[in-house]
């Protein structure tokens, strides 16, 4: 249980071959992740969601920050890390 209280995100494989990442929701709350990703990614895109990030493989980030999708599970994990390692929310 202390392990899911120290998780901010989780990785998973999706149906097309790339990863989502899901940003977890505050404990009791629905719609209000712990740590969503960096405002500076939302919305955006391809190319423009790596030039942003500095992720190469970065493909889409919801525009509230509680998921992205990545090409594959390496860049998945450069994303959360960073998003983790960024004091802004």
């Amino acid at each position: 249980n202390s392990l899911l209280m120290d998780t901010n995100y989780i990785i998973s494989p999706e149906l097309d071959g790339k990863f989502g990442i899901l940003a977890l929701d505050e404990v009791g709350k629905i719609f209000s992740p712990k740590k969503p990703f960096p405002k500076v990614w939302r919305g955006l895109v391809g190319k423009e969601l790596e030039s942003a990030s500095g992720i190469k493989g970065a493909g889409f980030c919801h525009l509230t920050g509680f998921f992205a999708v990545t090409e594959n599970l390496e860049s998945a994990i450069q994303f959360a890390q960073k998003s983790q390692s960024l004091t802004e929310l």
